[in-house]
């Protein structure tokens, strides 16, 4: 599994290398355009440095479903499927390469911002300390802590129900080309689990869900609706596990190459 997880690793290196140096161009476009007081003539570069710093997110998870794409429809997928390793395992590598990415990726990007920030903005690490104190003392620790874990657990869920997708096209027409049918059926998975979380959750819970791109979308934090984040946590992280489970059996029992 570890010598699967190195090769993805390496394979995806320079890719991604690529794609954290572009997401520091747009967040350097959005603070040096902030910090210059540009934005003053017009919004237009603190648009496109938002636009390229979202664009790097998801060109990161489509990227890193291309990978598992080239391993169903090329013949680098022979070596993936020679390996001795079963479904979970497989899927359990891609996935842990997925969060090492996303994690590397994220905290360049805060490393990044907090060292231009200090050096454009004179007292910022006292407004920063200010305003984590204040933010802190208005929801709490415990209810902040929850609520970035429930922010990465739906990231990897998309990731996830994205490979699920492409699983369940590759079972269904085997050595054909789907082409991006696949898309579809992400968005039916997705309709799916909106449709059935209302049974799992209760009324103040189900308030929140939305059909977006992924199965549920984030609320706003806010102290009246911080409460229900621990619900949409675990709600969460039981659809990862099972769509995790299911996309390892498919793998494992239905796909050929």
């Amino acid at each position: 599994m570890f010598k699967l997880l190195k090769y993805e690793h390496k394979l995806s290196r320079k890719f991604m290398w690529i794609l954290i140096a572009v997401s520091f161009f747009g967040s350097l476009l959005v603070q040096g355009t902030a910090a210059s007081k540009e934005y003053l003539r017009g919004p237009e570069p603190i648009v496109f440095g938002v636009i390229i710093v979202i664009g790097t997110m998801v060109t990161f998870l489509f990227y890193m479903v291309s990978i598992l794409r080239r391993d169903l429809y090329s013949d680098s997928g022979y070596l993936t499927f020679s390996l001795p390793l079963n479904g979970f395992q497989t899927i359990g590598a891609k996935l842990m390469n997925v969060v090492i990415w996303a994690t590397i990726a994220v905290v360049l990007n805060i490393l990044f911002i907090i060292a231009f920030s200090s050096i454009a903005y004179s007292g910022f690490w006292n407004e920063l300390t200010a305003s984590l104190k204040n933010f802190l003392d208005i929801f709490g620790g415990k209810s902040t802590i929850l609520y970035i874990i429930l922010l990465l657990v739906q990231i990897f869920n998309i990731y996830m129900v994205l490979t699920l997708a492409l699983i369940i096209g590759k079972s269904i027409f085997k050595n054909g080309k789907m082409g991006w049918l696949w898309i579809i059926i992400y968005f039916l998975i997705n309709y799916m689990i909106t449709k059935l979380a209302p049974y799992f959750l209760n009324m103040e819970t189900a308030k929140y869900l939305l059909w977006y791109s992924s199965p549920i979308f984030l609320p706003g934090f806010t102290p009246d609706n911080a409460a229900v984040i621990p619900q949409l946590l675990t709600f969460n992280i039981a659809v990862g596990a099972v769509v995790y489970f299911i996309s390892s059996v498919l793998w494992e029992k239905c796909v050929e190459i």
